[in-house]
Protein backbone atom coordinates (compact mmCIF):
# COMPACT_ATOMS: atom_id res chain seq x y z
CA UNK A 1 0.00 0.00 0.00
CA UNK A 2 2.95 2.07 1.02
CA UNK A 3 4.72 1.65 -2.42
CA UNK A 4 1.56 2.59 -4.48
CA UNK A 5 0.97 5.53 -2.32
CA UNK A 6 4.13 6.47 -3.03
CA UNK A 7 4.15 5.55 -6.95
CA UNK A 8 0.66 7.49 -6.79
CA UNK A 9 2.79 10.79 -5.73
CA UNK A 10 5.63 10.46 -8.41
CA UNK A 11 3.78 10.00 -11.03
CA UNK A 12 0.93 12.98 -10.40
CA UNK A 13 4.41 15.09 -9.41
CA UNK A 14 6.38 13.95 -12.80
CA UNK A 15 2.50 14.92 -14.44
CA UNK A 16 2.65 18.46 -12.71
CA UNK A 17 6.22 19.15 -13.53
CA UNK A 18 5.48 18.22 -17.29
CA UNK A 19 2.39 20.24 -17.95
CA UNK A 20 3.67 23.31 -16.09
CA UNK A 21 7.23 23.16 -18.16
CA UNK A 22 4.87 23.14 -21.60
CA UNK A 23 2.83 26.28 -20.59
CA UNK A 24 6.03 27.80 -20.81
CA UNK A 25 6.35 28.70 -24.01
CA UNK A 26 2.60 28.64 -25.50
CA UNK A 27 2.10 32.54 -25.23
CA UNK A 28 0.09 33.86 -28.05
CA UNK A 29 1.24 35.90 -30.40
CA UNK A 30 -2.11 36.98 -31.59
CA UNK A 31 -2.36 40.49 -29.80
CA UNK A 32 -1.48 44.17 -30.72
CA UNK A 33 2.19 44.79 -29.83
CA UNK A 34 3.80 48.00 -29.18
CA UNK A 35 7.43 48.78 -30.06
CA UNK A 36 9.59 49.60 -27.14
CA UNK A 37 13.31 49.12 -28.11
CA UNK A 38 14.88 48.17 -31.56
CA UNK A 39 18.68 47.60 -32.32
CA UNK A 40 21.01 45.21 -33.39
CA UNK A 41 23.45 42.16 -32.84
CA UNK A 42 26.88 43.12 -33.02
CA UNK A 43 29.60 40.32 -34.26
CA UNK A 44 30.01 39.54 -31.29
CA UNK A 45 26.55 38.01 -30.80
CA UNK A 46 26.14 41.04 -28.27
CA UNK A 47 22.22 42.97 -28.69
CA UNK A 48 22.55 46.65 -28.68
CA UNK A 49 19.26 47.79 -27.66
CA UNK A 50 17.83 51.31 -27.75
CA UNK A 51 14.67 52.49 -26.56
CA UNK A 52 12.38 53.96 -29.41
CA UNK A 53 11.96 57.48 -29.01
CA UNK A 54 8.49 59.27 -29.43
CA UNK A 55 9.41 62.33 -31.45
CA UNK A 56 6.70 65.13 -31.66
CA UNK A 57 4.41 62.82 -29.16
CA UNK A 58 3.67 60.63 -32.23
CA UNK A 59 2.22 57.11 -31.63
CA UNK A 60 4.10 54.36 -31.49
CA UNK A 61 4.55 51.90 -33.77
CA UNK A 62 2.03 48.81 -33.43
CA UNK A 63 1.31 45.72 -35.00
CA UNK A 64 -1.73 43.50 -34.28
CA UNK A 65 -1.60 39.59 -35.01
CA UNK A 66 -4.92 38.22 -35.61
CA UNK A 67 -6.40 34.92 -35.65
CA UNK A 68 -6.72 33.81 -39.41
CA UNK A 69 -2.86 34.73 -40.41
CA UNK A 70 -3.96 38.38 -40.84
CA UNK A 71 -1.93 41.71 -39.60
CA UNK A 72 -2.57 45.04 -39.04
CA UNK A 73 0.14 47.46 -37.90
CA UNK A 74 0.49 51.21 -38.08
CA UNK A 75 3.38 53.93 -37.34
CA UNK A 76 4.09 57.24 -37.25
CA UNK A 77 6.98 59.90 -38.50
CA UNK A 78 7.36 63.20 -37.56
CA UNK A 79 8.05 65.95 -40.17
CA UNK A 80 7.13 69.65 -40.62
CA UNK A 81 5.97 69.80 -37.11
CA UNK A 82 3.54 67.51 -37.62
CA UNK A 83 3.09 63.81 -37.12
CA UNK A 84 1.67 61.48 -40.03
CA UNK A 85 0.43 58.27 -39.85
CA UNK A 86 0.91 55.63 -41.97
CA UNK A 87 -1.01 51.77 -41.71
CA UNK A 88 -0.39 48.86 -43.50
CA UNK A 89 -1.65 45.19 -43.68
CA UNK A 90 -1.11 42.00 -45.05
CA UNK A 91 -0.90 37.88 -43.80
CA UNK A 92 1.21 36.39 -41.27
CA UNK A 93 2.26 32.43 -40.47
CA UNK A 94 4.12 31.00 -37.61
CA UNK A 95 6.42 27.82 -38.03
CA UNK A 96 8.53 27.20 -35.22
CA UNK A 97 10.42 30.02 -34.32
CA UNK A 98 9.99 32.31 -37.64
CA UNK A 99 7.31 34.77 -38.07
CA UNK A 100 6.65 35.49 -41.79
CA UNK A 101 4.69 38.51 -42.57
CA UNK A 102 4.17 39.47 -45.99
CA UNK A 103 2.47 42.92 -46.79
CA UNK A 104 -0.68 43.32 -48.95
CA UNK A 105 0.08 43.72 -52.97
CA UNK A 106 3.84 42.33 -52.13
CA UNK A 107 4.82 38.38 -53.45
CA UNK A 108 7.05 37.92 -50.76
CA UNK A 109 7.16 37.70 -47.07
CA UNK A 110 9.79 39.41 -44.45
CA UNK A 111 10.68 36.52 -41.76
CA UNK A 112 12.12 37.21 -38.94
CA UNK A 113 13.33 34.69 -35.66
CA UNK A 114 11.60 34.58 -32.83
CA UNK A 115 13.82 35.41 -29.66
CA UNK A 116 11.24 36.01 -27.02
CA UNK A 117 7.75 35.02 -26.83
CA UNK A 118 5.98 35.91 -23.65
CA UNK A 119 2.82 37.46 -22.62
CA UNK A 120 3.93 40.96 -22.17
CA UNK A 121 7.24 40.77 -24.32
CA UNK A 122 7.93 39.75 -28.25
CA UNK A 123 11.60 40.38 -29.42
CA UNK A 124 11.85 39.38 -33.32
CA UNK A 125 15.86 38.88 -34.85
CA UNK A 126 16.03 40.04 -39.05
CA UNK A 127 18.99 39.45 -40.85
CA UNK A 128 19.58 40.89 -44.04
CA UNK A 129 22.10 41.06 -46.75
CA UNK A 130 22.29 44.98 -47.67
CA UNK A 131 23.56 45.88 -51.31
CA UNK A 132 27.39 45.32 -50.42
CA UNK A 133 26.73 41.72 -49.29
CA UNK A 134 27.19 42.59 -45.66
CA UNK A 135 25.01 40.79 -43.40
CA UNK A 136 23.51 42.97 -40.68
CA UNK A 137 21.15 41.54 -38.30
CA UNK A 138 18.21 43.92 -36.60
CA UNK A 139 16.61 43.14 -33.93
CA UNK A 140 12.73 44.53 -32.52
CA UNK A 141 11.05 44.42 -28.93
CA UNK A 142 7.69 45.06 -28.80
CA UNK A 143 5.67 44.64 -25.38
CA UNK A 144 2.07 43.30 -25.39
CA UNK A 145 -0.80 46.47 -25.17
Amino acid sequence: MKKNCILFLFVATLGLSISSCSNDNEASIEATWEITHEGEIDKDGKEILTPVSDEGNCAKTTITFSAGGIFSGSYSEYNNSKCQTFSDKGVWSKSGNTLTIKYEGETEGDSGEILELSDSTLKLKYTETNEDKVVEIYVVVYKRK
